[in-house]
């Protein structure tokens, strides 16, 4: 895995103890027994995710190449960095691919990630027909009190700096500008797209 997203990994992890995020506030709705239920399948080891059947045209490639950026546990850590700040992360696995409506050849990847101690998030990454990211989307959680991007909001700064630094040879002009407008606008979502897109092509 490389340093520049076990660097982001890391830097995201180190943020809870520095806010001091207690536990007590990231827990969620359901039981612990349900939790265990869902947490099995991640001990599995996932095939190569198929191709929709109404959507031919897709890549298996494309799907092979997101599917193997997204699911190492290292990915699964920065994405709930950014989703549940603080929150302890115990796995994360695939819920499958889907076509993306209109589109022949493009289609997202669903992973469900656990966390803390009953703690689910499903999350929907759209993929481009080469299998790079475009956009993130959170499906369903059962979060109470930390809701998806609530925390990451209050640490914009320390993200988007730490990302132009760790990018700072690959990174354009434009690039840049975006990332200080996503900091500015506290737009949490929008600077994990920014950070999971570099990492794709420059990581």
């Amino acid at each position: 895995m490389t340093s520049k997203t076990s660097l982001l990994t890391s830097h995201c992890a180190s943020l809870r103890d520095r806010l001091q995020i207690r536990p007590s506030s990231l827990r969620s709705r359901t039981s612990a027994r349900t939790a265990l239920l869902l947490l099995l399948p991640v001990l599995l080891v996932a095939p190569s995710l198929p191709i929709p059947a109404q959507a031919q045209e897709i890549s298996q490639r494309a799907i092979d190449r997101a599917d193997s950026f997204f699911r190492p546990e290292v990915r699964g850590k920065e994405i709930l960095g950014y989703l549940h700040l603080g929150a302890a992360y115990h796995g994360h696995r695939s819920m499958g691919v889907r076509a993306i409506e209109g589109s022949r050849d493009q289609f997202e990847l669903v992973y469900r990630f656990f966390w803390e101690d009953d703690g689910f998030t499903d999350v929907a990454l759209l993929c481009d027909a080469n299998g790079y990211l475009y956009q993130l989307q959170v499906l369903d959680t059962n979060a109470v009190f930390n809701r998806p991007f609530l925390f990451a909001r209050a640490t914009m700064n320390v993200l988007g700096n730490t990302l132009i630094e760790v990018f700072k040879k690959d990174i354009t002009p434009n690039q840049r500008k975006l990332a200080q407008k996503l900091v500015d606008d506290a737009d949490a979502k929008g600077l994990l797209e920014l950070s999971l897109w570099l990492e794709q092509h420059f990581g």
